[in-house]
């Protein structure tokens, strides 16, 4: 809960922490009672547009007949919280050097939800310099949380390390709750599906080729093709959209095992008899389909999800 007359305001959140449950889900759960805090309603509506509207506007938290001014949330880590508060009323010197990942991601959920981006920015800065350069090379509930704290802040090269690690690893959705990414999420899973289905239609585009003697030197040579990939194509025949349990690398894993089938021409030289290994194979066309994949990958990008996220006041000056 916040108190707010005119000069000061009081907040009062829920304590929430980021949980892992078995299903790879990010989750927040209340741990704490309600804790309330005093601040300055002019340093709110300075530092957020969002405090600006509520207080100033006509609802109930703008409302000067009731003394002190309360604003109540829920959903906000307290720590995370205060860390905010004290950056707005100027307390710097209990700004803390270092974040980790944890924090600082229940923090970037509050930023950017009162839109404050441009009152924390240094900070941030200062903060990832060193953080990323731990940056996670799986996907699980750091990469998530790296996803959201770069996609709040505005960091377009975490952005696009952690969304095509995603979208390499991810098996299925995931559902963030209490982060405000839950749309990219959905989209990189929608991109997973769709590559997915790339892989799966050009390999029977493939199978149809060389049915075709599309692929192949010789009739023979198109024959032995054909029976390898087909036989190998039953190792995949289990994949079906949605493609749960199954990643866009387990897939690239699974079709670069496909052997090709090594057999040898005879050259019947009356002078000197000779075999020689047919050079023909499946690599080539096999390699080139996960090629095709793979510049998908790095498609998904924090620019194709409209402007920066580090607003200044200016751009809410029409509130």
């Amino acid at each position: 809960m916040v108190v707010v007359d005119e000069s000061e305001t009081s907040i009062q959140p829920n304590s929430l922490t980021v949980q892992q449950n078995p299903t790879n889900e990010s989750q927040l759960q209340v741990d704490e009672p309600p804790i309330r805090m005093r601040v300055s309603s002019a340093h709110l509506m300075l530092a957020s547009p969002v405090f600006l509207k509520m207080l100033s506007g006509p609802w109930k938290e703008g409302a000067l007949s009731t003394f002190p001014r309360e604003i109540y949330t829920s959903e906000w880590d307290a720590k995370a919280l205060s860390l905010l508060l004290d950056i707005i009323h100027g307390h710097h010197w209990d700004v803390p050097r270092s974040l980790d990942l944890e924090t600082l991601a229940k923090l970037a959920v509050i930023i950017d939800y009162y839109q404050c981006h441009e009152i924390i920015g240094i900070f941030v800065d200062k903060w990832l310099v060193e953080m990323e350069k731990d940056l996670p090379v799986h996907h699980g509930k750091a990469s998530v949380l790296w996803l959201c704290v770069s996609w709040v802040f505005s960091r377009q090269d975490i952005f696009n390390a952690m969304a095509e690690l995603a979208l390499r690893h991810q098996d299925g959705p995931i559902a963030p709750t209490g982060l405000p990414i839950a749309f990219l999420l959905a989209q990189i899973e929608q991109r997973r599906q769709e590559l997915i289905t790339i892989f799966v239609s050009e390999l029977d585009g493939l199978r149809v080729s060389l049915s075709n003697d599309g692929i192949g030197c010789t009739f023979e040579c198109s024959c032995m093709l054909l029976g390898a990939l087909m036989k190998e194509m039953q190792n995949v025949a289990h994949l079906r959209p949605p493609f749960y349990g199954n990643s866009i690398t387990s897939v690239m894993k699974s079709i670069g095992r496909i052997p090709s089938p090594r057999w040898y021409k005879f050259h019947a030289n009356l002078h000197n008899p000779s075999t020689r290994e047919h050079s023909c194979g499946l690599a080539e066309p096999i390699n080139h389909i996960k090629r095709n994949v793979e510049a998908e990958l790095g498609k998904f990008r924090l620019e194709d999800f409209g402007s920066s996220k580090c607003f200044s006041r200016a751009d809410f000056s029409a509130l």
